[in-house]
């Protein structure tokens, strides 16, 4: 308890803040600098890992103009499906089924396909007016 209430704790202890406070400054007025710098790489970079259809990618640089190491982040590029087969077709009222597998990963999965909607063609029959779809013979009456 003694040692607390020495000069030589006050002083070891000023000294302490004093380093402390200096080395915030320091440490805030070089991060000032490096997010005012537009970083501009040298040549390759360091290290890469590039993007996949679900994680991102980074490379790490140096910059040409402060020096500072830095990383640049590429996202993930997303599946690219491609269709394999329909499963089920499409009608003008129920959608349709396909199965589809990414080009890059592999990964598979199945995928809605839109119903495509009546394609109504209207004329008279009789004196009456009839549309009727072209796809699946519906009828409608005016």
């Amino acid at each position: 308890m003694r040692f607390f209430k020495s000069k030589c704790f006050r002083t070891i202890a000023a000294i302490v803040i004093l380093f402390a406070t200096l080395l915030g400054t320091a440490v805030v007025a070089t991060r000032k600098t490096e997010a005012a710098c537009d970083h501009e790489p040298v040549g390759m970079p360091l290290r890469y890992v590039a993007p996949t259809c679900t994680k991102a990618g980074w490379g790490e640089f140096r910059c040409k103009k402060c020096g500072t190491q830095y990383r640049k982040i590429y996202p993930a590029t997303g599946h690219s499906l491609k269709r394999e087969k329909v499963i089920t077709s499409p009608t003008c009222t129920q959608d349709g089924l396909e199965s589809c597998k990414c080009t890059e990963c592999g990964y598979s999965c199945n995928r809605k396909i839109p119903k495509l909607g009546h394609n109504f063609v209207t004329r008279t029959v009789n004196g009456q007016k009839i549309s009727e779809c072209s796809r699946c013979g519906y009828r409608k009456n005016y």
